[in-house]
């Protein structure tokens, strides 16, 4: 077009030329449908792609809630993630994690899914006790000490939070710790490997320890080779917190709005179920 079209050309001739040469690449994006996503992509105002943005900045929602009993209601339950964090491990936690998740840095540890390291330096001069007095953490458990340190090993504390996942930090013979924020999941496997998991489910409520005691034994029969276990742990994690929280919710519908009357099915629906479903 530009070189049939000089600068010193009527307007009406390059007006033409310029409709030819769009009816000439219309022509080329029939024929390769590449040419016209690239020519889509290429519009930042295109209907699609302003469509796809919009999607992308729609706030991810983040727990199960039961569907309101009216008239015509079919016991459909909303569903929305609490935690969000990177992407990558959504609905692997509850609220207080995703909070958490905001307040810090992390960066996630290698071939560890699900378990990220403080990147702020700052923090390491404080123990896990300070730093959640620091975060104000609304924990379901007490901080407990997984193993002492002493000159070979770093002592090993954690925490678990209200709604899933949890901090665990490392404390170095120098005084320093190192703080992970750690996903339901991630969580689970840590404390299966350091068999610290009785230890936590016994400082937890039991509705909250029935709830990680079951994770931690799915979790355990996953072989642990070649990275099984931890390729799989987040999507057992999610599908088994959405199974117990809708079993929940759906025994709340059915008991009319009374999720604690067993007269009426609500107390069947585990108080698992409700744990998930009543806390952050």
């Amino acid at each position: 077009a530009a070189a049939i079209t000089p600068k010193c050309a009527p307007s009406w001739r390059r007006s033409l030329a310029t409709v030819e040469w769009r009816s000439a690449i219309s022509a080329l994006s029939r024929v390769c449908p590449s040419t016209q996503r690239r020519s889509r992509h290429r519009q930042p105002h295109h209907p699609r792609n302003r469509q796809e943005r919009n999607m992308a900045s729609r706030p991810q929602s983040a727990e199960l809630l039961p569907a309101e009993s009216g008239k015509g209601s079919a016991g459909i339950v909303a569903i929305r993630h609490s935690f969000i964090g990177s992407g990558q491990f959504i609905g692997d936690g509850g609220r207080e994690l995703q909070r958490v998740w905001q307040l810090g840095q992390w960066r996630p540890i290698a071939r560890c899914d699900g378990r990220f390291v403080s990147r702020d330096s700052s923090v390491a001069h404080f123990t896990l006790t300070e730093l959640c007095a620091l975060f104000s953490v609304d924990a379901s458990s007490a901080i407990v000490a997984i193993r002492m340190g002493n000159a070979a090993l770093d002592g090993v504390e954690t925490v678990r939070f209200r709604g899933g996942g949890g901090l665990l930090s490392y404390a170095r013979a120098d005084g320093r710790s190192v703080h992970t924020l750690n996903t339901e999941s991630g969580l689970a496997r840590k404390l299966i490997a350091l068999a610290g998991v009785r230890a936590v489910a016994a400082s937890l409520a039991p509705p909250a320890a029935a709830v990680f005691e079951s994770l931690c034994r799915l979790l355990e029969a996953i072989p642990d080779k070649d990275g099984q276990r931890t390729a799989k742990a987040s999507a057992v994690c999610v599908a088994l917190r959405f199974a117990l929280a809708r079993a929940h919710a759906r025994g709340f519908s059915e008991s009319g709005g009374d999720a604690t009357n067993p007269t009426r099915g609500g107390g069947q629906s585990s108080a698992s179920g409700r744990e998930l479903h009543s806390t952050p």
